[in-house]
């Protein structure tokens, strides 16, 4: 098989992955003489560049200015740089390296020497060499396609590329043709398998026919052996074909009846991950004025009940459509006018039916408006159980609760009485007719009515009807059922719609943000942003604070465009408020004020989906210690909502989920506030080093940091102000009056 066509790569691509151990390795060795991996670029741009300016290395580098001073004074101070005069220049100073540095590079090379070396002890002597040899062809391949301009390699990405396009363009025709808000095209998306519940159920309805013609058989040809006219063989193989038949056609109903849940399983199953894949599209404001109890219901009741109410359609199409068809034809060939005496009754049962939709429908509504507050009001319950017994109210919620309970039961009664009470009333009347059997046919018996029969004729014809307005009365059933599900398509249809995959996409390129008069408002509320206008480059953190319920969360919010704003928002010189949702989840990375975190692992929480190892990021939030003291280390389950962790460990492990998804663009609401002032200092410095091609805007109420923020934003009563940590300390006395407060031991 083509290497090319296998979903992953045959090496797993381990060798860079062993590269990675390395290089972290070489990492933690260098550290503990000392030098980070930040100053070792800084040492190596230097050797590289002997005599080059601060101003070039952080050009170079894309760090600012200030990072770029304490580097080169830490390596100074450690003996790696030395400075030297600029005879062009008199205001700047070069950099050169020193020996020290040079003895450095060398130590990198031993360190990656002795990784690798210890990486082939196990490997036995040919075994190694062979693997030598290996990788030294691999290497010279790889070289000489570098030196082809990589010409080979680009050829197989693009046919790669045009596969994919081809593949998308096919699955985006069939999401086309497919509309998810007509119950008609699931019935197409399912042809196949109702292809068999077809053949299966005509097999089994049809052979239903043979019970009432073996029983009227049966009967007569025990009237015939008690007569002595007939044998006792001949009503063993009358009894041996009519147990076969039944064989047949039990075998056919269980083939209908698997391929008919099938066929629901499937409906429902794409029923709800249209709604679920709608209902995460959907902004904030969208889903908190449908109502958590109403999304949970339409997610769940209400898809179930449709799916429920295109089973029995289904199902009754058969066991009631084409059995209805079959016995009446066979009541019209023994006797049409008694056939059609008795057949009047039946139809009266569905005008009933009809009759009763409206209130089917009805309280039917009823019920799920009721059944979704109750739900708002048991997940209410199960998440404030612990407020309400400190504050000694469950007694008042229990009775709340207790009231809704009661609403919930009173509406389902009322469901279930037109849904259950109706069926025996449609039997009740359906079986009418059979008075006009017994005296009809009895006559015929007698041979002084319509037609002559004999008594294996009128009890085939009576057991035919029987079956008729058993099956009759299931038809009005169905009825009920189907408006069941009418009511359930209502509330669920506007959210069964076609939305498009969204790819996977790497994160857009760094650029500058330019924030221009901006205002914001909540609909119907005042203004909570006037007129804020600033600029950030690539590397910059901009600090964002005030007092409390001041609008600090708002200004990180605007950047998720989930309301309108007025002003100007542009990353890389595009309006954020005019993109694509894609295209500005590849910019902005967002971290709310409260941990989301989901019933999965610490490891499953970080990566969503993400194919690379989350240590790092767990190291990076100082998370690492706490993590491996845990019962199953990064595989440990958080609980729902992180409820296993403490406030601090859940804050923690979502920045590190923001991290591990980065974006050029980074609003972190508060993500220090649980954490004590060592652990904020360390995740800070981290944070830096990770982040600094990124744009930081981090909303906090702790100041102690904001001496190293590029930008602060001081906000005010929707009134803001921007500058310098210093300026906003000359400029703002309610700044320097929060700074000085927590600087002397006051509340952060």
């Amino acid at each position: 098989m083509d290497r090319r066509n296998r979903k992953m790569d045959p090496t797993e691509r381990k060798i860079t992955k062993i590269a990675r151990e390395a290089g972290k390795f070489t990492v933690q060795a260098m550290k503990e003489e000392g030098i980070g991996t930040a100053e070792f670029d800084f040492i190596h741009l230097v050797r590289h560049h002997p005599g080059i300016t601060q101003t070039e290395v952080r050009e170079q580098l894309k760090i600012d200015k200030g990072a770029a001073a304490r580097r080169a004074a830490s390596l100074e101070a450690k003996g790696y740089l030395i400075r030297k005069p600029n005879p062009w220049d008199g205001r700047s100073q070069l950099l050169y390296a020193t020996e020290k540095a040079e003895t450095l590079k060398n130590s990198k090379a031993e360190i990656e020497t002795v990784f690798y070396e210890w990486l082939l002890l196990e490997l036995p002597e040919k075994e190694a060499e062979s693997f030598c040899e290996t990788l030294d062809k691999l290497y010279w391949k790889s070289k000489r396609e570098r030196q082809n301009h990589f010409a080979e390699l680009s050829k197989i990405l693009s046919e790669k590329a045009d596969k994919t396009i081809k593949a998308t363009a096919a699955a985006a025709m069939k999401d086309e043709t497919f509309r998810p808000n007509r119950v008609l095209s699931y019935f197409q998306e399912e042809w196949k398998i109702l292809f068999f519940v077809t053949v299966s159920g005509l097999i089994y309805n049809l052979g239903l026919l043979a019970g009432p013609w073996f029983e009227g058989k049966m009967t007569g040809k025990l009237v015939d052996l008690l007569g002595g006219t007939g044998t006792f063989h001949q009503m063993l193989m009358l009894v041996t074909a009519y147990v076969v038949s039944i064989g047949i056609v039990q075998v056919s109903r269980y083939f209908k009846r698997f391929y008919v849940r099938r066929f629901a399983n499937n409906v429902n199953r794409h029923m709800k991950q249209i709604l679920y894949g709608t209902l995460v599209r959907k902004n904030r404001l969208e889903l908190e004025a449908e109502g958590t109890g109403n999304v949970l219901t339409k997610a769940i009741l209400d898809v179930d009940d449709c799916v429920e109410g295109m089973r029995k359609f289904t199902t009754e199409i058969f066991d009631t459509g084409v059995a209805l068809l079959a016995y009446a034809c066979m009541l019209l060939w023994y006797d049409w006018k008694l056939a059609l005496l008795c057949m009047i009754f039946p139809p009266i049962s569905y005008v009933i039916a009809e009759k009763m939709k409206v209130m089917v429908q009805k309280t039917g509504a009823a019920y799920k408006v009721q059944s979704g507050v109750l739900s708002a009001a048991t997940l209410d319950r199960a998440t404030n159980a612990i407020t309400y017994r400190v504050f000694g109210c469950e007694e008042d919620r229990k009775a709340a609760y207790e009231e809704n309970l009661s609403a919930y039961e009173s509406a389902a009664v009322r469901a279930n009485i037109w849904n259950t009470a109706m069926p025996p009333i449609y039997r009740m009347i359906s079986m009418t007719s059979i008075l006009f059997i017994l005296y009809f046919g009895g006559r015929n018996v007698l041979q002084e009515g319509w037609t002559p029969w004999n008594i294996a004729v009128f009890t085939t014809f009576l057991s035919c009807y029987t079956k008729l307005a058993t099956k009759s009365s299931s038809a009005a059933k169905l009825f009920n059922a189907v408006h069941k599900a009418q009511v359930s398509w209502k509330r669920i249809k506007p959210l069964l719609q076609n939305s498009k995959t969204e790819p996977e996409l790497p994160a857009a390129a760094p650029a500058e943000l330019n924030i221009e008069h901006l205002h914001f408002a909540y609909p119907n509320g005042k203004e909570i942003i006037h007129d804020l206008s600033f600029q950030a480059a690539p590397g910059q953190i901009i600090g964002v604070t005030g007092p409390v319920a001041c609008g600090k969360s708002t200004i990180g919010k605007t950047f998720l465009c989930e309301s309108p704003y007025e002003g100007s928002i542009t990353f890389g010189g595009r309006e954020l408020g005019k993109m694509e949702k894609t295209d500005r989840n590849r910019m902005v990375g967002y971290l709310g004020h409260d941990p989301e975190l989901f019933h999965g692992s610490v490891e499953e929480n970080i990566r969503l989906g993400g194919k690379e190892g989350a240590e790092e990021m767990i190291r990076v939030v100082c998370l690492e210690d706490e993590v491996k003291a845990m019962e199953n280390g990064i595989h440990t389950l958080v609980g729902t909502g992180g409820v296993r962790l403490s406030g601090g460990q859940a804050q923690r492990l979502a920045l590190a989920r923001t991290l591990y998804h980065k974006r050029p663009v980074l609003v972190l609401d508060d993500p220090f506030s649980a954490l004590d002032k060592e652990t904020e200092a360390q995740i800070f410095v981290n944070l830096k080093e990770l982040a600094k091609d990124s744009i930081i805007i981090l909303i906090s109420h702790r100041l102690y940091l904001f001496d190293q923020m590029d930008q602060v934003i001081w906000m005010d009563e929707c009134h803001t102000k921007v500058g310098t940590h210093e300026e906003l300390l000359a400029t703002v006395p309610s700044y320097a009056e929060l700074c000085s407060n927590q600087t002397k031991g006051g509340s952060f």
